[in-house]
């Protein structure tokens, strides 16, 4: 019987999607292969064993198996900048993790200092602020009382006609007209004292506050935090400039920073070359004279016996001072007729 022939493939369907076409066909090609490629397989050709686990694919040059390769060694940690020369020897006897550790927390202690400075700053510029306004007022006030008293003093009729007023004959020759311009008078006189007081009050304030500026200014800059430092060195610097001749009140108006830190220079020179005249006037003092002292022979009785024995004490100590004094005392205890 004539072998049927092989059925035609069936024309793809145009609503099938091109993977289901591609398999389709490859599945078509694998039950139909090729002519001649029907011969029976040759009987000494080994048969492929579908049991027999798959060959594993032949590795590429990227499986091959790479030579281990060094790591890179991490750069080392630099200890923070601040730290002494001791400390950053210990630094280096640390294991990285504990280096790692510290750098982390010097970086946030680092940044809660600036932080606290920034505040601290901005704290101390608002402060300035209102005590610049604070002193900007209080030196208007202090202007307008100076005109409000210049001018009360000046243009005020009471107050003119009382300074001219003969209190004592008008009290004998009119005692009312007397009480009631008196009355007027003490008011006006009574109102002046009231704004110079005022006046006072207000530079007395503002001097306290220079005054407390120039010594935050000066301490800072003698680095004297120490309240007992600043203290000592106030005393020291005004037993200075009093025995110069300046009169107290000068003193307590000074407010300058610059002036205080001139005086001081100037302090420290002058007590500079009064050391320097005393060591001059010791190196040139004239040297005493030495008194020798006979001792045990200067007793009037020139004894052998007592010489031999300091002669021998003289000689075995090996001082030639100590000789000198032996012979000495022996000459003074048998002088020479």
């Amino acid at each position: 019987m004539d072998n049927p022939a092989p059925a035609a493939p069936s024309a793809p369907d145009p609503g099938q999607s091109a993977q289901s076409i591609a398999a389709a066909i490859t599945d078509r090609l694998r039950a139909d292969p090729a002519p001649g490629d029907t011969a029976a397989p040759s009987p000494s050709a080994p048969q492929a064993d579908d049991t027999a686990p798959p060959a594993e694919p032949a590795a590429t040059g990227e499986d091959r198996a790479q030579p281990d390769q060094p790591e890179a060694t991490p750069a080392p940690i630099e200890p923070p900048r601040s730290w002494s020369k001791e400390a950053r020897e210990r630094w280096a006897r640390l294991d990285r993790a504990d280096q790692e550790y510290l750098i982390q927390r010097d970086s946030e202690d680092t940044a809660a200092v600036r932080r606290g400075q920034n505040e601290a700053a901005e704290v101390r510029k608002k402060a300035e602020a209102e005590v610049a306004q604070i002193a900007a007022e209080r030196q208007r006030t202090a202007q307008q009382l100076q005109f409000l008293s210049q001018h009360i003093q000046t243009f005020d009729p009471v107050l003119a006609e009382g300074n001219r007023t003969d209190w004592a004959k008008l009290a004998q020759d009119n005692p009312a007209d007397y009480v009631a311009k008196r009355a007027q008078y003490e008011q006006r006189v009574q109102t002046i004292q009231a704004i110079q007081a005022e006046q006072q009050r207000l530079h007395n304030g503002a001097l306290e506050q220079a005054k407390a500026k120039m010594v935050e200014s000066v301490r800072r800059e003698l680095n004297l935090h120490d309240d007992k430092a600043w203290q000592a060195f106030d005393a020291e610097l005004t037993h200075y400039l009093l025995g110069l001749g300046y009169r107290p009140e000068i003193l307590q108006a000074v407010v300058d920073p610059v002036a205080v830190m001139t005086a001081r220079k100037a302090m420290l020179y002058d007590k500079q070359e009064a050391a320097r005249a005393a060591l001059e006037a010791k190196k040139k003092a004239p040297t005493p004279t030495r008194v020798m002292k006979a001792g045990a022979l200067q007793d009037g009785t020139g004894s052998d016996a007592r010489f031999e024995a300091a002669k021998k004490a003289a000689l075995k100590s090996g001082s030639p001072r100590a000789i000198a004094d032996v012979i000495a005392g022996r000459l003074r205890a048998n002088p020479q007729p």
